[in-house]
This record gives structure tokens, C-alpha cells and sequence, in this order.
């Protein structure tokens, strides 16, 4: 009984472990046939992210791609541009007909960019040209599979024109107005950018904490009194200058302005970007004046206006003496000068109403708006500057945001102190600009003169100097704020081997805020700008 009932039970354990054995083998073709199955979805995942990756990369290569073909043919049309028009005369045609093509078969990826011209902005501080751009692109991947990228977006592409605000230093010719050479010396510290049209000298150890550019291919270095000529950034370990904005030679001139005719527009009331002489009856008819009168304009202190408001700067006939600029007991920017007839006026600003009040003698007149920053006088300018000193200290001559350019025909003569209410923090900035003359620094200027200003000179001789330079006591430091730019390098003081001084010292500190003065010359050089693309959508198809 026993026996049978153990072979029983021997069947039944048999029975069910070939069940199990099945259910395992079952289950394990399953995981099998899983395993499989997800292999191959992995590899196609794999395969279409590769194809896409590489496409995207194909995208990203047009993207180089047409900056570097525009950035190379911008500079190119800039080189041969007349000085006048647009820089790129065929926008349409700017682009090859079919696009710019990219093919890397190694890499398996490739995109075809096409161009459609938008449209243009021309000023006379920048040219920009627009552009709509498609890239196609197709990438493969080592595993097969295609992916297809379009992607779509605006290139613009712009050359920028500087104004002469941006050096500290600027000379045409790198010389003294009467021939003697210009060194750069170990006591010379300059923050900001220096460049000249001439050849530029240095001697022992100055230092530059800007960028420095001359035309000429070779820089002349003391060498201990024995000048020698280089093209190399220092003479051995003699003359080892500090650039720690780096020196460029080889740079492309920049001319300094002809005329002053843009000045004299925007004094008038007319578009500062025409730069050509203006007719008399022109001048008369913004003046107020007939312009069928063939006589000379009356010498004389002219705010041009329409009967009830200012529509132009403040516009001067003749040599002005005692130009004075300071803040009236309310705050107000006020401008005093005397012209050549003896008449003085006083011109408050009154930038709360925005009216201008004109006084002369007991009349008075108030027009509506306030004048453009531009003070022109067709002459010279004697004793300018702001309130004498009180108790050894300058009151403010510009007022917080003011923002003006004084240019002249003849010289600007300087004979006080010139400074910001606040120069941090605040947004005025002043220009000094002698169009056939000098900036001059008189005789009865004060000891350690504060000038808060951009001075330009360019008359044949032009140049920012110091009056009787080489005599008496010396007079301390020019605290110059703001940059100098002159056709001769004028002369300040002298000193010899014993220590004795004369005339003024120099303590030039470029005006970092990043502010140029109203209708302040600019430069006849535009500079190609790095384009970049902006893409605007990007699809998978």
C-alpha cells in the first residue's frame, strides 16, 4: 500500500517539474524576445539622435559659416567704399544666388543656407544692412537613419563709425607745431586709447593701459639717446614701454575733420549729417534774417527760432569774449558771452518748463523748448571758462545733465576752470572744438587747472597748448577729464636736468563713462562689425 502510494506521488513531482521547466522556459523566451525588441529600439533611438545631433551641428556650422562670409566680404567693400553711400551698393546680390553650401561626407552631415535681403539703415555714426537666412540641414548617423533641420533667423550686419571722443590722445602729426619730437617717457601714465597718423616715440618705461595704434609699421625708441627705429613692441631691455592694451602698428589713417560745416548746421537748426558748406541766404533764413540781403550777417549772439520756440543752438557772428558757463541760483545751466560788438547776453535754461530765458541788458525773452547742444561761433573765443575760483575751489561750470559742444572757426581760449557739477554718477559732457585754430591755455589761467572736457584742434597748426609755455614759475598740473585730439601735439611746460619747471604738467584721465558730446566730430574710418546670427525658429522635418 505503501509502496503504491509513493509511486503515486513520484508521477505527480514529475509531472510538475516539467510544468516549472516550461514556465521557466517560457518566461525565459520572453525576456529573450524582450531583450531583442528593446535592443533594436535602442539602436534606432541611438541611430536618429546621432542623425539629429549631426544635423543641429550642421546648423551650427551655417551659423559660422555666413558670419565669417560676411565679416570677409563687409571688410572688403570697405576698403574699396568711396567715403560715401552705402557700404554694400547690392544687398540683393550680397549673398551667392544659391545660398552658401556646407558638405562634410566623413562627418555625414550637410546644409544649404539661403539669403533674402530685409532692408538698411544709414546714419551717419553706423551703417546696417538686414538679412532673413534658412539653413536646410541633414544629418546621418554611423547606425543609418536621416534627420532634416530647418532653421530660420536674422543676420544683421553693421559697420560702426567712431567719434574722436574715443581717444585719450589723438595726433595727426606726432610732433610740436614747431618740428621737435615727441617722446613718451617713464613719468607718462595714460588710460585711455592713443594713436597717431605719424610715427610714435618712446623712451625708457611709459605706461599705457589702453590700447596704442600708429600708421607707420615701425615705432622710434631712445636707446639711451640713440634713437633707433623698430618694428617691435620694445627696444631689448632698454626701452620697454608698458602696453597693457596691446600696440598695433600698421593701422589704417584716420583723418581729422576738414570743416566744421556740420557743427554750423545743427547751431542753425539744419541736419548736423550734411557736411557741405551752406549757402549765405540759408544761413539768413534760419537766422531770421533777409536772405536776399547779399551783405555779410551782422556780428552778433543769435538763438534761432520760429517767433515762439528755439529751433537750433546758439550761433555767434564774430569773435566772443568772456564765455561764461555756470549754474544760476536755481540750478539752471547758464551760458554769458559778449560778442564782438560789446553786447553781452545771458541764456538760462530752464530745463524743468523746458523754456529758455535771454537776457540782455534789462530785456528779457523766454522761447519755448531749449536749445540743441551746440554753441558755433564763427571766430574766436577769448576767456572762456566757468566762475572764477571761491576759496581756492572751481564752482561747477556744466550743470548735471547738460550736454554741449562749443566749436569755433578760430582759437578757444581758456582762461579758467572748467568742471562737472558731479562727474560721477551724473550724464554731462562737454566738447572743445577749434576747427582752423588752437586750444589754448592763457597766461592767467589758474594753477592746477581743472578741465573737465573733450578738446579737439585742428587748424594747420592746431593744437591744445599752453601760452608762453617756456617761462615763468611752473603752475602745477592740467587735470584733464576727457580726451585730446590735435593735428601737432602742443607743448605745456619744460623742465631741465637741475629740476626747474616752467608752464604746466600733464595729468590727462580718459572719460570712462562712455559719453561723447553732442555733434563732437566723428572719424572718417567705419569699422566692420562682427555679425552674429540671431535665429528666431528651428524645426525638425
Amino acid at each position: 500500500m505503501l509502496q503504491t502510494m509513493l509511486k503515486d506521488e513520484s508521477g505527480v513531482a514529475l509531472l510538475i517539474a516539467m510544468s516549472l521547466v516550461l514556465v521557466i522556459s517560457s518566461m525565459a523566451l520572453a525576456i529573450v524576445a524582450v531583450s531583442v525588441t528593446e535592443k533594436g529600439i535602442t539602436q534606432n533611438e541611438r541611430a536618429a539622435s546621432q542623425s539629429l545631433y549631426r544635423a543641429d551641428a550642421a546648423v551650427e556650422v551655417a551659423k559660422q559659416q555666413m558670419a565669417t562670409f560676411s565679416q570677409a566680404k563687409m571688410e572688403s567693400l570697405r576698403g574699396v567704399w568711396p567715403g560715401t553711400g552705402p557700404i554694400i551698393t547690392d544687398p540683393v546680390h550680397f549673398f551667392p544666388g544659391d545660398g552658401l553650401a556646407f558638405n562634410d561626407e566623413d562627418l555625414h552631415l550637410n546644409v544649404t543656407t539661403t539669403f533674402t535681403f530685409v532692408d538698411s539703415q544709414l546714419v551717419s555714426t553706423s551703417q546696417t544692412f538686414n538679412f532673413h537666412y534658412r539653413s536646410v540641414a541633414q544629418g546621418t548617423g554611423v547606425l543609418g537613419g536621416e534627420k532634416n533641420v530647418i532653421s530660420e533667423g536674422n543676420l544683421r550686419l553693421s559697420a560702426s563709425r567712431g567719434s574722436f571722443a574715443d581717444f585719450l590722445i589723438f595726433t595727426d602729426i606726432h610732433l610740436t607745431p614747431s618740428g621737435s619730437a615727441i617722446w613718451f617717457y617713464t613719468s607718462g601714465r595714460f588710460d585711455g586709447r592713443v594713436h597717431s597718423n605719424d610715427k610714435l616715440r618712446f623712451a625708457q618705461f611709459p605706461t599705457f593701459e589702453d590700447l596704442v595704434t600708429c600708421v607707420p609699421t615701425r615705432a622710434s625708441y631712445y636707446n639711451n639717446g640713440n634713437p633707433r627705429d623698430l618694428a617691435a613692441d620694445r627696444n631689448g631691455n632698454i626701452d620697454v614701454p608698458n602696453f597693457y592694451g596691446g600696440f598695433t602698428r600698421g593701422v589704417d589713417r584716420i583723418d581729422l575733420p576738414s570743416n566744421s560745416f556740420s557743427q554750423e548746421r545743427a547751431a542753425l537748426g539744419l541736419s548736423a549729417v550734411d557736411t557741405t558748406a551752406i549757402p549765405l541766404a540759408t544761413k539768413k533764413t534760419m537766422l531770421g534774417l533777409d536772405p536776399a540781403d547779399p551783405n555779410p550777417i551782422p556780428t552778433g549772439i543769435y538763438l534761432p527760432h520760429s517767433g515762439t520756440a528755439i529751433t537750433g543752438g546758439i550761433y555767434i557772428v564774430g569773435n566772443t569774449t568772456n564765455f561764461r558757463m555756470s549754474l544760476d541760483a536755481s540750478g539752471f545751466q547758464q551760458y554769458q558771452m559778449t560778442d564782438q560788438g560789446g553786447t553781452t547776453k545771458r541764456i538760462v535754461l530752464d530745463k524743468i518748463h523746458s523754456r529758455t530765458k535771454v537776457y540782455q541788458g534789462t530785456d528779457s525773452t523766454i522761447y519755448a523748448g531749449l536749445p540743441r547742444g551746440i554753441a558755433y561761433v564763427a571766430g574766436s573765443i577769448t576767456n572762456l571758462g566757468g566762475n572764477a575760483r571761491v576759496s581756492g575751489t572751481p564752482p561747477p561750470a556744466i550743470e548735471d545733465d547738460t550736454k554741449l559742444t562749443i566749436a569755433a572757426t578760430g582759437d578757444i581760449i581758456v582762461d579758467r576752470d572748467i568742471s562737472y557739477e558731479h562727474f560721477d554718477g551724473s550724464d554731462c559732457v562737454l566738447g572743445l572744438y577749434s576747427a582752423a585754430g588752437n586750444v589754448r591755455i592763457t597766461t592767467t589761467a589758474p594753477s592746477n587747472l581743472l578741465l573737465d572736457a573733450y578738446v579737439i584742434a585742428t587748424g594747420d597748426h592746431g593744437a591744445f597748448q599752453v601760452d608762453n609755455y617756456d617761462r615763468g614759475t611752473y603752475r602745477g598740473q592740467v587735470h584733464l577729464r576727457g580726451g585730446c585730439v590735435q593735428r601737432y601735439y602742443g607743448a605745456f611746460g619744460t623742465f631741465d636736468s637741475r629740476g626747474n619747471q616752467t608752464g604746466y604738467g600733464r595729468d590727462f584721465r580718459y572719460d570712462r563713462r562712455g559719453m561723447a558730446p553732442p555733434y563732437y566730430p566723428l572719424t572718417s574710418v567705419f569699422r566692420v562689425d562682427s555679425p552674429v546670427p540671431h535665429p528666431s525658429s528651428w524645426r525638425e522635418v
